[in-house]
Order: structure tokens, then C-alpha cells, then sequence
């Protein structure tokens, strides 16, 4: 469980507390459970993971993606060309 939320949020701390609030969870609803809908360890996880995404909203926690500049750049023969795709001659 811990393992899940960890690579979720990227963060030691905040995954402690997602897998203890978890488990906290899973205690006090444990007569919630119901076998026909998957294993005790898929509940235990999907638990955990909306735990986990509920403190990455709080804590605004994301994956930061590197952009690369090639995909940003742009000419001035590719600013005209556009121009013209969006403003057509009469």
C-alpha cells in the first residue's frame, strides 16, 4: 500500500500519512466491505490511492514533465504560414 502512494506522490512524508489514514480508514469501515466487488487488497488500495490524490490536491503535489525547447519554437516563416492557414484570401 505504502508502495502505491509513495510513487503516486513522490513524497516520503505524505505518503506515510495517506497510508495511515488508509489503514485508519479501512478500520473503521471494515464492515464495509463487500467481497463480490474485488480482493480486501484492492479496497485497501483504491483507499489509499484516493487518500493520496486527495493531499496531492491539497498539497498541490505533480509530476513535473521537462519541456523541451524544440517543441516551443517557433520561426518566423512558421508565424506567417499559421497566420495565413487562419486568415485565408478572399
Amino acid at each position: 500500500v505504502y508502495a502505491v502512494v509513495l510513487k503516486m506522490l513522490q513524497n516520503t512524508a505524505l505518503a506515510e500519512e495517506a497510508t495511515q489514514d488508509a489503514y485508519i480508514k479501512v478500520w473503521h469501515n471494515a464492515g464495509s466491505y463487500q467481497r463480490g466487488k474485488g480482493t480486501v487488497l484492492t479496497w485497501i488500495i483504491s483507499i489509499a490511492r484516493y487518500r493520496a490524490l486527495d493531499l496531492m490536491r491539497h498539497h498541490k503535489v505533480r509530476k513535473e514533465t521537462p519541456l523541451d525547447d524544440d517543441d516551443h519554437h517557433h520561426d518566423e516563416n512558421s508565424n506567417i504560414a499559421d497566420s495565413e492557414l487562419a486568415h485565408p484570401k478572399l
